[in-house]
């Protein structure tokens, strides 16, 4: 049986949980729509990152302690989430990360890990990085503050 229910809320628990597209409202427009694993993968909107940010469910094992800086978000989709990715971009762009918040969850049989970080030492080393995330397979979300 085909069946679609139409639901509406701002708990995107349930949506990760029950739903197998998406689409997010903002001021009663659509700002985008899609399957939830590509949503939740690469965000665009302000108002989906924002809901995204305040995930609560155990299932999400987002764990942050640290509320200050955070300057990138990368976010590892499928078998990415299992490689030492961030060890490769230290060892050869010679970058150091401070993590201040990182998780991963599975939406639909698919693992999304999701990492709040800065990069340094400097600007320079950073922008390589970003560079060798991006070609790595990472999702690189950068902050106004780290431009």
């Amino acid at each position: 049986m085909n069946l679609t229910v139409v639901m509406i809320t701002h708990q995107m628990e349930v949506v990760r949980d029950a739903c197998d597209r998406v689409a997010v409202l903002e001021s009663g427009k659509v700002v985008e729509e899609g399957l939830v694993s590509d949503i939740f993968a690469h965000p665009q909107s302000d108002v989906t990152k924002d809901f995204l940010s305040n995930l609560t469910n155990v299932k999400t094992s987002m764990v942050r302690w640290s509320e200050d800086g955070g300057h990138y978000t990368l976010r590892f989709r499928g078998n990415k989430t299992g490689e030492p990715i961030i060890s490769k971009v230290t060892k050869e762009v010679g970058a150091v990360f401070n993590i201040r918040a990182a998780g991963v969850q599975r939406v639909n049989d698919e693992e999304l890990g999701v990492m709040v970080t800065d990069i340094g030492p400097d600007k320079d080393i950073a922008k390589k990085s970003v560079e060798l995330l991006r070609e790595l397979g990472v999702i690189v979300e950068e902050t106004k503050e780290a431009n």
